[in-house]
């Protein structure tokens, strides 16, 4: 279990779901981590589950908002203070934003949404791409950026519109992106489908909403976890990905199969 041995990666929203099951599994393949969250009580309880699966992990927790540039440009210092590299860029951190019908949405939720899931991601890719850049010695790959994106980034969906266009923008990043920094910084994205986070679990009239729209989509039966997106993550961290850019991964069941 020693697949990312010797690999420093950073995950932004490490503190539950997706991003938690991530960096437990980075920690138990070997990886070095920077855990990035914006409420420092799951941060740490993250933290915690990370020493237990690896006690002997180098690990930096930093509590930041990645709609903030200052907060992203300390981040960077932060990670090259501790690390003479990084390998991987996970960007996780998203918000799904008002649960209400497009033409009812405020200015203020969609600016709020644009800033943390597209604009956020955006300025984590510059200001980290710019330093792997600088790692020449890595061969024949300089860096990795993941970017957490969603099925609803390839079909639209209703009530929660504003994330779904925002994840829209982040495969257009993501495939942007890749043909800007190529060939030595690989950039993909991966689209998890129905996975039970605490973004469903705490909002039941949500959860429903999905399933009516999906029960007879699911070609396999079951709700995702965060460990199947986590799986998928891992091999894009992989040297097993290294021809791999610009693509955007299903992890959903079979929901949608493009």
């Amino acid at each position: 279990m020693n697949g990312l041995k010797g690999k420093v990666i950073l995950i932004t929203g490490a503190g539950q779901g997706i991003g938690r099951e991530i960096a437990v599994r980075f920690a138990r393949e070997g990886a070095s981590l920077i855990i990035c969250d914006i409420n420092s009580d799951t941060l740490e309880e993250t933290r915690k589950k990370i020493v237990l699966v690896n006690p002997h992990i180098k690990i930096v927790t930093s509590i930041m908002d990645i709609s903030k540039e200052e907060q992203i440009k300390t981040l960077v210092n932060l990670t090259f203070k501790n690390f003479d590299v990084l390998n991987v860029l996970i960007n996780n951190a998203a918000i799904r934003g008002p649960q209400a019908n497009l033409i009812k949405v405020s200015n203020e939720d969609w600016d709020r949404v644009m800033n943390v899931n597209l604009k956020g991601t955006w300025m984590m890719c510059k200001y980290f791409a710019k330093m792997m850049k600088k790692q020449k010695h890595l061969k024949p790959i300089r860096g990795k950026i993941i970017n957490i994106a969603s099925t609803a980034a390839k079909v639209g969906h209703p009530l929660i519109g504003v994330y779904s266009i925002s994840k829209f923008g982040v495969l257009g990043l993501t495939q942007s992106l890749a043909k800007d920094l190529a060939p030595h910084i690989t950039v993909n994205a991966i689209c998890p489908g129905m996975i039970k986070t605490p973004i469903y679990q705490e909002n039941e009239e949500l959860m429903q909403v999905a399933l009516d729209i999906y029960k007879n989509y699911i070609w396999l039966e079951r709700w995702g976890a965060p460990e199947d997106v986590a799986g998928a993550a891992y091999f894009l961290a992989s040297d097993d990905s290294n021809y791999i850019t610009g693509q955007a991964i299903n992890v959903n069941g079979g929901i949608i199969m493009h």
